[in-house]
């Protein structure tokens, strides 16, 4: 068992839109990796709802990336909202959750 002392870890930067990239049923999300924290970061994990306000689900899990900071979703039905969130993930654990970004 590995453990670290420290605080969990802080929250990333919200996600946003990435505008370089995007069709009709796909975007690319970005979001700004944790500059303070107790402990490494060893990853993010990224998570949406479905697009009407269900529940949050995992869509990228990098654990033990933390070089990836976007991602591309793909499979979005048209006009719909979806909302996202990320957290960074140390190695104790999961960290907070940035603040919940619709688009």
């Amino acid at each position: 068992m590995i453990v670290g002392i420290g605080s969990k870890a802080p929250a990333p930067g919200a996600v946003i839109r990435d505008f370089s990239y995007e069709s009709e049923s796909s975007i690319k999300v970005n979001w700004s990796s944790v500059t303070a924290s107790d402990l490494p970061i060893t990853g993010y994990v990224l998570e949406m709802d479905d697009g009407l306000g269900g529940p949050f689900v995992k869509i990228y899990d990098g654990k033990e990336n933390t070089q990836l900071l976007s991602f591309e979703v793909f499979n979005l039905e048209p006009k719909r909202i979806y909302r996202f969130r990320v957290y960074a993930i140390d190695v104790n654990g999961a960290g907070f959750y940035s603040d919940e970004t619709s688009l």
